[in-house]
């Protein structure tokens, strides 16, 4: 009996032995072939049936490593450290540490499970180069590797200043860098605001061949965003025709007899859409972009797209409802809530927009969006200083005086949580008359409220200008309708517009100020006022005043604009010190060029020229021309810095007498 139960165990080892043979043998066969799952099926068999067998413990790590479940197979080699060798650990070291760099960048993930995968890839890699540095193997093929992935891993996590930093390091130490992740690497110097470097790289990973059709489109889309910051323009629109030429609507599977939409075309299509926006035509932009989200309503990036467009023409209010759209599609998008957050600013919605950035300061520090609506928001809280100064030569203006001077400081603090922010602000103005010289000075106060649809402002005033101190009140509103249209409304006790020669001779006035504008695409506006004043020494003046703004032409660094403006006036008496005609008509059009001579990013100099020549009608005389030549030069930074000088000479007359006049201007608008 007891000889019968040995045979028969020796029967069962040799039958397990055997099927565990067998078994690594088919797992073999199906390795070297591309039926990788069938070989993991055959060694996971062989494992289970001699689970302390070496060699099925190996061919069943190197299955698992087959069939790219890296993490199994570098826990299995962990549990078995004599299956594999020390060189093989380390393969499967950085294999599993690759794998969560490949989870960290696929974009069906959600932004923070992307940070976190990449955040644990990156620990493994930073741990593996100091280990591996320790035992001397920085020389080696699987350090080398490591410190490429390295790269991918900081791209996925957006850690672009590391990344290149790296990168360069890399160079330095005459490292070879793959082509596969020369397109990471120019997006990492495009992030970080380095165009010409990512123009380079993203060249270079376009002339490598590959077969992702995707990834290539991708780089192709990135490269014409690099040259655009660049500065080439011509260059990038001309690359972006080549590539939509190349493409078509739908593309072809094998196997697959019905075509299938060709996402590609989409993605080129939408930045085709994107395009006029570097040359001015925002409005061309938006027809585009509509053309193409009603063609494809499910596309959110399409509605993010046109609500960015419509926010950069000034039509918050069709943004707010294209945003919303997106937001049903994408609810956590961090472009979406980003521009969201940028639009709600414009609006004045000072509590939804805080809300918006506080979300995507939290959940997408690292976005470039979210960067920028946080600039945005920290300049609303900044102190903002405006100065201006106006310097004119005059044979004997009637209005201004001979050599007449004015600036004005206005300082407004920043605004708090309910739209509020206040002001205080001083002015000197000086003029030359035959009465004698005038030197005016005044102090004023206010405050300001700003929500949506609706500004009103107020200030006291006090002022002097030879006759004592004179108590001046201003309030103000403007409010919107929609998107094209807004009305306003001032009226002023003692304002310090009145003219110079009024106040010389004690005269001082109240003026009541309505107007209507409108506002269209690409710099279209339009504005009708009405201002009737009433002077102290019993005359009434009427004024009306037409001024308009067309584009004529619009490329990346060049515009021109045709310009008008209607202005009328009728005063009830002309036996008064001052310039006070009965009635007159001024038909003053004029063309604006102006050119960019340097902008990187947000930083722009342009200057202008203004050619201008209309008709001058005052009764009682006859009429004569008008005519004015000026220059202007302008630096801007973003919304912190605007500097505008400018020098203007006209030519027109005064009761009937022509008059020669040059006048310097310079405007400062500073935050800090």
């Amino acid at each position: 009996m007891g000889s019968e139960k040995k045979r028969s165990s020796s029967i069962f080892r040799a039958s397990v032995q055997a099927g565990c043979v067998l078994a690594l043998a088919t797992s073999a066969a199906h390795g070297t072939t591309p039926e990788i799952y069938q070989a993991l099926r055959q060694a996971q068999n062989a494992y289970q049936l001699a689970p302390d067998n070496t060699q099925a413990r190996r061919q069943y790590i190197f299955a698992l490593r087959d069939a790219r479940l890296s993490n199994a197979a570098l826990a299995m080699a962990q549990r078995y450290p004599n299956a594999v060798s020390s060189d093989e650990l380390r393969v499967l070291q950085a294999d599993e540490a690759a794998e969560l760099t490949r989870l960290a960048s696929t974009p069906s993930r959600n932004q923070e499970e992307r940070y976190r995968l990449a955040d644990q890839a990156l620990q493994r890699y930073d741990q593996y180069l100091n280990d591996w540095q320790k035992q001397g193997l920085s020389d080696t093929a699987i350090y080398r590797r490591i410190e490429l992935d390295r790269l991918q891993a900081l791209h996925a996590r957006q850690s672009m200043q590391t990344l290149v930093d790296t990168y360069e390091a890399m160079q330095r130490r005459g490292v070879t860098i793959p082509s596969y992740l020369l397109n990471e690497i120019a997006s990492a110097y495009l992030y970080l605001k380095q165009p010409e470097k990512a123009t380079a790289l993203f060249q270079a990973a376009l002339n490598a061949e590959r077969l992702d059709s995707a990834e290539v489109n991708d780089d192709e889309l990135a490269y014409y965003y690099a040259l655009q910051e660049s500065g080439e323009h011509a260059a990038a629109r001309a690359h972006l025709t080549a590539l939509s030429n190349r493409q078509g609507p739908w593309r072809r599977v094998a196997g697959n007899p019905q075509p299938l939409p060709n996402e590609n075309f989409l993605n080129t299509a939408r930045t085709s859409a994107i395009d006029p926006i570097y040359a001015g035509q925002v409005g061309n932009a938006i027809d585009q972009l509509q053309q193409l989200a009603d063609e494809a309503p499910r596309d959110a990036g399409l509605r993010i797209a046109l609500g960015n467009a419509q926010y950069l023409q000034g039509f918050h209010r069709q943004a707010e409802v294209t945003l919303k759209q997106a937001e049903s599609l994408e609810p956590q998008n961090p472009e979406l809530i980003s521009a969201q957050g940028m639009n709600a600013l414009s609006l004045h919605e000072w509590e939804q927009a805080r809300l918006l950035k506080d979300y995507a300061v939290t959940h997408y520090p690292e976005s470039p969006a979210t960067q920028r609506l946080k600039e945005e928001w920290e300049t609303q809280q900044k102190y903002e200083l405006q100065i201006s100064a106006v310097r004119g030569h005059a044979t004997d203006s009637p209005v201004t005086g001979g050599k007449d001077f004015r600036t004005e400081a206005t300082l407004y603090t920043p605004t708090s949580d309910n739209g509020m922010r206040y002001f205080g602000g001083a002015g000197y103005a000086q003029g030359d008359f035959e009465e004698g010289e005038l030197n005016q000075r005044w102090l004023r106060a206010g405050a300001q409220w700003r929500t949506r649809d609706l500004i009103i402002e107020g200030d006291v005033s006090s002022q002097q200008y030879g006759y004592g101190t004179k108590i001046g009140a201003r309030a103000a509103a403007t409010a919107w309708l929609n998107d094209q249209w807004q009305v306003g409304a001032q009226a002023a006790w003692r304002p310090v517009s009145t003219p110079m020669r009024a106040l010389k001779n004690n005269i001082w006035g109240k003026r009541l100020d309505l107007w209507v504008q409108r506002n269209g695409k690409d710099d279209s506006q339009w504005l009708l006022a009405f201002a009737p004043t009433r002077f102290s020494d019993g005359n009434q003046r009427f004024e009306a005043r037409l001024s308009g703004r067309e584009r004529l032409y619009s490329s990346a660094e060049f515009t021109a604009h045709l310009e008008l403006d209607v202005s009328a006036s009728r005063n009830s008496r002309t036996d008064v010190p001052y310039f006070s005609p009965r009635q007159d008509l001024e038909v003053f059009p004029g063309l604006v060029l102006t050119q960019t001579l340097y902008q990187r990013y947000d930083t722009v100099v342009t200057h202008s020229l203004q050619l201008r020549a209309g008709l001058y009608k005052q009764r009682d005389y006859s009429a004569g021309s008008v005519m004015a030549v000026g220059y202007g030069v302008r630096y801007q930074t973003g919304k912190n810095v605007d500097i505008q000088a400018n020098v203007l000479g006209v030519r027109r007359p005064y009761d009937g007498k022509q008059e020669r006049e040059l006048r310097f201007q310079l405007e400062l608008n500073l935050r800090f």
